[in-house]
Order: C-alpha cells, then sequence, then structure tokens
C-alpha cells in the first residue's frame, strides 16, 4: 500500500511499506492468547519461588546441595537471595512488557534461571525447568516459530512422562499412579474397584495410556483440540486427588498442576482465522521464509539453523537421554514415575532420638520381623521445603549423610533403588551400612555433590 491510498498528503513511502503488515513480524508472540500463556508462565514462576521459597532463600534444616565446584559452590547465601530477587523482577518485566519484551530483560532471566539450579539442584524442579525452556525460546524465535516450538515442548512433556511410567508387566502397584488413581475412586466411594488385580492393572495402565494420548494429540494439529481437552482433564483430576480435599499436597505441586490446565489451553488456542504469519511460517527475526537464497533454501530457516537445532536437543534429547539414564530424571519430565531413583535410610531405636528434631516426626514403624524404622526423607523434605525431593540417589544420599551424622555405624541401613538402563522398568538394589561405604558411594558420581 503506497502513501497516496493511505493518507491525503503525498510524502514518499517508507522502505518495506508496500509489504502487507503481518502479526508477529514486529511482535514477539504470534497471537494474544500466546502473550498470556507467556504471562501465565512468569506469574507462575514467582508464585511457586514463593511456594517454595526455602528452596531458594535457605532458612530450612535441609542443606542446599551444589553441582557446581567447591570453590564456585562455596557463594555467600546473599548471592541468591540477590539473584533470586532480579529474577522475579525480570518475571514481573517481561509480563508486563506487551508484545515486546525487552531483550536484556530475556537474557538476565534466562541466565539466572539457568544457575540457580547449579547453585542448589533442588531448584530444578520440573516447572522451573519448563520455565528455562520456554524462556530460551522466547530468545531464540519470534511470532509463528515461537509458537510452534511452544507447543512442542509441551507436547513432549508428556509423551515423555508417560513414557517413563511405561512397563510391560502393568503392575496393579505401579506407586504414584496408583495412589492417584485410589484417592480419586475414594473421593468417588469407588474404593473397592482396586481390589482386583486385572482391574488394577487395566486402569493403572488406562492412565498412562492417557497422558500418551495427551501428548501425541498435542503433536498432531488436527487432533489439538481433542488434546487440549484430554490435558485438561488429566490436571483437572490431579488437582483433585492432590488437593486438600485428596493427598493435600504442597502448594508447589497444585501451582504447578494450575499452571499446566491452563497453559495448554492458552498455547494451542486457534485463532478465529489464519494469519500471513501462519500461512507463510514467516520465521525467525522477521525473515519471511518465502525469501531464498541462491541454493533456493528459505534465508529465514537457514539463519535460524543452530537455534532449531539446539531446540531440538533441549526438548528432544535431554528427556530421551534421561529416560537411558544418561542425565537427570526431572530433566526428562519423570513426573510421579517410579523410574526414579529412590533412597531410603532405616535406623534403630536407639538412633531415633539421635536424628535431627525436624526428622524425628517423619519416623514410622519397624515393619514385621524387623527392629529397623524407617525414615521418611522425602516426606520431611516436602514438608520443610514445600518441594518435592529431587530424585537422584546422589542428591538423596548426600541429605542422608547430614541426617546421620551422628550416628554410629551398625544403628542405620540405607537402601538405594535405581534404574536400569536401557529398560528402564527393571531397578537394581544395593545396601549400605557403614559411613564408609557412604562416602564411597557419594564420591562414586561423576556429578559433584558440594553442600552448601
Amino acid at each position: 500500500m503506497t502513501a497516496e491510498n493511505s493518507s491525503p498528503a503525498s510524502v514518499p513511502s517508507a522502505p518495506g511499506a508496500d509489504k502487507p503488515a503481518i502479526h508477529g513480524e514486529h511482535n514477539v508472540f504470534a497471537e494474544p492468547w500466546h502473550r498470556r500463556a507467556f504471562v501465565l508462565l512468569c506469574l507462575a514462576e514467582v508464585a511457586l519461588i514463593l511456594a517454595t521459597w526455602p528452596v531458594w532463600l535457605g532458612a530450612s534444616p535441609v542443606r542446599w546441595i551444589s553441582v557446581l565446584p567447591p570453590l564456585l559452590a562455596d557463594c555467600p547465601r546473599w548471592v541468591d537471595l540477590v539473584l533470586t530477587i532480579v529474577l522475579m523482577v525480570g518475571c514481573g518485566r517481561l509480563a508486563s512488557a506487551g508484545e515486546q519484551p525487552q531483550l536484556l530483560w530475556k537474557l538476565i532471566v534466562v541466565v539466572i534461571a539457568a544457575v540457580m539450579p547449579l547453585l542448589n539442584v533442588a531448584r530444578f524442579q520440573p516447572w522451573h525447568w519448563l520455565f528455562l525452556l520456554l524462556m530460551v525460546q522466547l530468545l531464540l524465535f519470534r511470532g509463528a516459530a515461537l509458537r510452534r516450538w511452544n507447543q512442542l515442548t509441551l507436547a513432549s512433556l508428556y509423551v515423555f512422562a508417560a513414557m517413563s511410567r511405561f512397563d510391560p508387566a502393568f503392575p496393579a502397584d505401579a506407586g504414584m499412579p496408583t495412589t492417584l488413581l485410589r484417592t480419586l475412586l475414594q473421593l468417588g466411594g469407588l474404593q473397592d474397584v482396586l481390589r482386583d488385580p486385572h482391574t488394577a492393572r487395566l486402569l493403572v495402565g488406562g492412565l498412562n495410556g492417557m497422558e500418551l494420548l495427551v501428548g501425541v494429540c498435542l503433536l498432531i494439529p488436527r487432533w489439538h483440540r481433542v488434546g487440549v481437552v484430554l490435558a485438561v482433564l488429566v490436571h483437572a483430576a490431579l488437582l483433585t486427588a492432590l488437593g486438600p480435599w485428596g493427598l493435600g499436597h504442597s502448594w508447589g505441586v497444585l501451582i504447578w498442576n494450575v499452571l499446566l490446565l491452563l497453559a495448554v489451553p492458552m498455547l494451542f488456542h486457534r485463532p478465529r482465522r489464519a494469519t500471513p504469519v501462519d500461512q507463510s511460517a514467516a520465521a525467525v527475526d522477521g525473515q519471511p521464509s518465502d525469501e531464498r537464497g541462491a541454493d533456493g533454501q528459505p534465508l529465514g530457516w537457514r539463519r535460524s539453523n543452530w537455534r532449531q537445532a539446539l531446540s531440538a536437543v533441549l526438548i528432544l534429547v535431554v528427556p530421551a537421554s534421561a529416560l537411558l539414564g544418561l542425565a537427570d530424571n526431572w530433566l526428562g519430565w519423570q513426573v510421579y514415575s517410579p523410574r526414579t531413583d529412590r533412597v531410603w535410610l532405616r535406623v534403630s531405636r536407639a538412633a531415633v532420638k539421635q536424628l535431627p528434631r525436624s526428622v524425628q516426626p517423619f519416623v514410622g514403624n519397624p515393619p514385621p520381623l524387623s527392629d529397623l524404622y524407617p525414615v521418611r526423607i522425602d516426606r520431611w523434605v516436602n514438608a520443610v521445603t514445600g518441594a518435592p525431593i529431587y530424585p537422584e540417589d546422589r542428591y538423596q544420599l548426600r541429605l542422608v549423610r547430614d541426617v546421620i551424622r551422628d550416628l554410629d555405624d551398625g544403628t542405620f541401613e540405607i537402601g538405594i533403588s535405581t534404574a536400569r538402563s536401557p529398560a528402564w522398568w527393571h531397578r537394581q538394589e544395593r545396601t549400605v551400612k557403614t559411613h564408609r561405604d557412604l562416602s564411597r558411594a557419594i564420591d562414586g558420581f561423576w556429578v559433584p555433590s558440594v553442600r552448601r
């Protein structure tokens, strides 16, 4: 469109003025609901930090465990405080920035979000990993390309989460999924349904299969609406089971499920009419995809190859490697999964009073034919931090060492249960009964676990 057609005054048209305006060419987000999803993401990050504040700001009997070398990990606590405050301010700035978030604040948020879990690995909760992934994509892409990568990230979350619960034996007791199902049935007055092992297997397998179906539907554009409906049903059921009327889980877990309950419909919202940017797949940095170089490849795609590769590694390769035991479990979306590492602790009756006071309320009764009392380290961590325990054996063993530091050899027993690779549905067990063997087990990991 020329200046004569748009204004009574005849002025020279600016370069590019004859090109049609495209939503996303000058805006970061593909459409308003896309921007609202990022506003929700930033607000949820702040809410989740506040809900799990002992993990970020300290003042908790659960010591911080860093994966950095001792020289870097040994920094004062005020550094974490400053970084946390700046991260929350950055989230607020991005949430209120409208269609054009400032590059500086995007960089600040991504860098701090990546550094904070290195100072305390318990901060690498699934919700923070999702936040970091989507913020990195906000740096790399814009418009329809950004939305497509955001959608692929959420779809892969459900696929990998369901895959981590796969067990060809279809056991009736699959850990947390069975607990969630039992809670829902009890709330509906159907608690007797799971007494039949065959029925229990079918229902537990169906629950995991439904989550896999959510991910598959979100991967296929024509099935997006089905995937959105199923995702909403899944998270509504989880909130019912995990809420105060069910298992009474922590606020962090509840906010995480509310985030997904709202974010999936927002990110997969279909505009009333297709915009030019959707039709032409306008790519990165405002470069239309139909402009091609001498080699015939779209210029926008060629310039963004490394961005595409980086995003694919983060949302596909990293979760797949987690299933094979090459990356941490939560990086592969192994939430409520029986595949994650588990460390259990049992102590003698005389040793119970030597445990830290904050731990003693979480000592249970000994099982039949045993004189050792189980110590629920996972429940202790969840109670004092508001966040689930980080599901890695190296982290949990480091916490156990702090808990039993005053106990003598022979008064405790530590069990370590990990998934085999590549058949992650099989497990391997070992037992540690002395401080010396515990130190050897901790020192045997190539990832450091430095107590702060």
